[in-house]
């Protein structure tokens, strides 16, 4: 055989072998597929509910907060002391569970009503037991009705129905649909009615305890429903089993909850699992505050408690859940940290900020490690109020004053009713700082009657005045201090009052007291005018190696994508950007979505909010809880 017949021949048993290797390998798709199609025929569900215990439901109703004090303190309302009488009723499948009836070891009646303005860390509970075993769901309804009194010496009582809420209790899942359901707009067990506004929980008898449903563990994850998995990780993210499945994550499947902000609040996942026993919500914004008092002034007969007063609290808590924030002041939390809020420092008279970063001491060691980043830190102080850095750049110190050199004499707040409203202010104004409303946005901001800190050469002085005026918000220094003119105002502005307006509420940006940022309080702008001031946005990318960004996926998505945020105001444009996944070696899913919001001339970030993948059809893919118990209800 010579070598061109030899070459030939060897040609074509290397092609015989390769169609071999093709048909075997197509031939092994197809056993595969035959073998997981008849998996899936074999593969049998168990449709029991609870077969391990009797099923029953729990309601907890875990705060109540009354929403009428602002009008109180904004108009001239003599009775912003007294508080309103309530109590909640829970009703299951038309059982009754009134709080008003129920009765002390004493005997006395009553004992379920509530005087408070706010019912933060009095949590109740009403268990029910469901009549009928096997039961799918359940219909719940939760009511707050008010006791106002009536008549002569107000004998008479007249109880009114101030908010209601009506849900489907899904015992198959453990989450309920309704007037409140996973990803709307207010929060995952939160409610923010007109009048008042309710924090509450659901949850059935569990054999294990994990709060994850028997039929859920059984059905869809795959785990025993005798074993707990409440802080199991089987996926090694960081997050117990218990917290993915209420928010709708897979704990089966790794996901980065360190970056992962949904909501762009700055709070990541972990740390809002960290903080879920105080309300955090992956998918609602929310703003947390510790707050620390200072002492008397011990050279004085005459001072004030260095306090932040109730009140003045929940004027601020009020404000923000109008613009889609709730805000959680720790003013003394009795399952927080060391170093929590409540703590007393010590007396200083006047505290340099800027210079001798005097403060410091106490950010280091009265503010917990652990909360820096996620908690802004307000410290009440003698004579100095300011927003100013204590570590790196990062504007999440905030100092409060209420000497009464300052509140007497120049605030003339001579009432406990004033008192309150000018603490709020001030405590509103410098919050709107680290929410991103800083000075060197726009003019008005920060600015000083009289003899203004940031007056720019560009502007007139007829201009100037525009300024002052038509910039309506509680960042004008103006509508701060004011005295007697607008003297209730307490608010930001929308925008709506002239050309030399600035729309506060299209430029937060809640990450802000966790960016290095420019200065936000100085005595003035040196070596140049306002327009000079250097405000610069590093941007920096938000992935390194193994992901790269794909502008394809990312223009074809970006309708899909722009469904996926959960921001405080719709007139602000989001950009977005999907990376793939290049290093197999790489955790979780093969593409992240990350969006930045449009605030400029605030500077923003890059923030990761979902994660998936991109599927044989070239359809993209987030995992949905619902969608797989969707699936699996159609085999069964």
């Amino acid at each position: 055989m010579n070598t061109i017949t030899k070459r030939i021949f060897s040609i074509f048993v290397v092609l015989l072998l390769i169609l071999a290797g093709v048909i075997l390998y197509f031939e092994y798709i197809k056993q595969s597929e035959d073998d997981e199609e008849k998996q899936e025929e074999e593969k049998t569900y168990d449709d029991r509910i609870n077969p391990y215990i009797y099923q029953g439901l729990t309601v907890e109703v875990l705060r109540m907060r009354n929403r009428g004090l602002l009008d109180k303190m904004l108009t001239s309302s003599l009775d912003w002391r007294k508080s309103p009488e309530y109590y909640f009723i829970v009703e299951v499948d038309g059982e009754i569970g009134d709080a008003s009836h129920l009765e002390a070891a004493g005997g006395v009646t009553g004992s379920g009503t509530f005087d408070d303005w706010d019912t933060m860390l009095k949590e109740c509970r009403t268990n029910f037991k469901v009549p009928d075993e096997g039961q799918r769901t359940s219909d719940v309804k939760i009511t707050i009705m008010e006791i106002q009194k009536k008549g002569l010496l107000g004998r008479r009582e007249e109880r009114t129905e101030k908010l209601s809420v009506d849900l489907v209790f899904d015992y198959r899942t453990g989450h309920w649909i309704g007037d409140d359901y996973l990803k709307d707009n207010d929060g995952y067990g939160h409610v923010l009615g007109e009048e008042y506004e309710l924090w509450f929980n659901i949850y059935e008898s569990d054999y294990d305890h994990d709060f994850i449903p028997y039929w859920t563990e059984v059905n869809v994850y795959g785990t025993d429903p005798t074993v707990s998995d409440r802080y199991s990780d089987p996926d090694g993210d960081g997050i117990p089993s218990w917290w993915e499945w209420k928010y709708g994550y897979d704990p089966l499947t790794w996901d980065n909850h360190e970056k992962l902000d949904p909501d762009i609040d700055g709070v990541e996942n972990t740390e809002e699992y960290m903080l879920a026993e105080f309300f955090a919500d992956p998918y609602h914004p929310d703003v947390y505050i510790e707050v620390d008092f200072m002492e008397k002034n011990p050279n004085k007969l005459f001072d004030f408690e260095h306090i932040v007063y109730e009140e003045s609290q929940q004027m601020i808590i009020e404000k923000l859940s109008t613009y889609g924030m709730s805000v959680y002041f720790d003013d003394g939390w009795p399952d927080g940290p060391v170093n929590g809020g409540g703590e007393y420092l010590e007396f200083f008279d006047t505290l340099d900020e800027i210079v001798g970063g005097h403060m410091a001491r106490w950010y280091k060691h009265n503010f917990a490690d652990e909360r820096k980043g996620v908690f802004r830190y307000f410290q009440m102080t003698y004579n100095a109020g300011s927003i100013t850095p204590s570590e790196f750049n990062t504007y999440d110190h905030v100092l409060m004053d209420n000497s009464p050199e300052k509140v007497l004499k120049k605030r003339l707040a001579f009432t406990p009713k004033r008192q309150r409203f000018v603490m709020a202010r001030g405590t509103l104004h410098e919050l709107g700082h680290t929410l991103g409303i800083v000075p060197a946005a726009h003019y008005g901001i920060d600015n000083m009657p009289g003899g203004n800190f940031q007056w720019p050469d560009s502007l007139t002085e007829e201009e100037w005045e525009k300024v002052n005026v038509q910039y309506k918000s509680i960042m004008n220094y103006n509508y701060m201090f004011s005295l007697f003119k607008d003297r209730n105002y307490f608010d930001f502005s929308d925008g709506s009052h002239g050309e030399y307006d600035f729309n506060d509420l299209t430029h937060f940006y809640l990450p802000t007291f966790q960016m290095d940022a420019a200065i936000l309080e100085s005595p003035k702008i040196r070596d140049g005018t306002f327009e000079d001031f250097d405000w610069t946005d590093k941007d920096p990318d938000p992935l390194y190696d193994g992901w790269e960004l794909d502008e394809n996926l990312t223009e074809e998505f970006e309708q899909e994508l722009s469904g996926l945020r959960f921001d405080i105001d719709n007139a602000v444009e989001y950009n977005y950007r999907i990376y793939v996944k290049t290093d197999e070696d790489e955790q979780g899913r093969s593409i992240r979505i990350y969006t930045k919001p449009d605030v400029k001339p605030i500077p923003s970030l890059w923030t990761l909010i979902a994660e998936g993948q991109i599927e044989d059809d070239d359809s993209l893919l987030l995992y949905s809880y619902e969608d797989q118990v969707e699936e699996i209800l159609e085999m069964i």
